[in-house]
């Protein structure tokens, strides 16, 4: 994309190598990839990746993450539908504005550090807290907003520029059943 917004989307099988880093587009938040295909499919997103914004929108389809590091989205990721599985790797949501977004499906975080760098929202669909952490790390205000109420096994706000919050919506109710550690914001 030279200026505009471009989709790439990918109807069939997904192969995603741990030197990837998002350059499909020059600007990452610039170009979405779309999960969407038919019929179902499953892959696995190894540690030291770093994906595109992207789009989950295939009810049967299950994206997974394997190794030992951290798989990085430097957009936004938007789940529609279909699952997302953390599994033992840490997982770092950097876009900007809003970093994630469960619009349906299911993500199951991390057992190591989900990292939300400004924005997550939760409109539908199921959040599994797992047995890992949920830091919100960026210098920029943040947003929680869930449908009501939502359940986190360890969560901390490390927010360290000094005019940077984190912001929990309306009428939401947080609750942390693990460790909350509330080092800067």
């Amino acid at each position: 994309s030279s200026g505009g917004t471009s989709t790439l989307n990918a109807k069939g099988p997904v192969s995603v190598g741990a030197g990837f880093d998002g350059s499909f587009a020059a600007t990452t938040w610039l170009c979405t990839l779309l999960i969407d295909g038919a019929s179902a499919q499953s892959f696995t997103i190894p540690a030291g990746a770093v994906m595109p914004k992207t789009t989950l929108n295939q009810a049967s389809t299950t994206i997974s993450t394997s190794g030992t590091g951290t798989v990085t989205w430097d957009a936004l990721l938007t789940l529609q539908a279909g699952e997302l599985n953390g599994g033992t790797v840490d997982v770092d949501f950097n876009g900007s504005s809003v970093s994630l977004e469960i619009s349906g499906g299911t993500y199951t975080a991390t057992s190591g550090i989900t990292f939300i760098a400004d924005d997550f929202i939760i409109s539908s669909g199921t959040f599994t807290e797992g047995t890992g952490t949920v830091t919100f790390d960026s210098t920029a205000d943040g947003t929680l907003n869930v449908v009501t109420s939502e359940t986190f096994n360890n969560f901390t706000i490390n927010k360290p520029a000094a005019t940077a919050d984190l912001l929990v919506a309306d009428n939401d109710t947080i609750t942390v059943n693990g460790t909350l550690t509330l080092t800067d914001g």
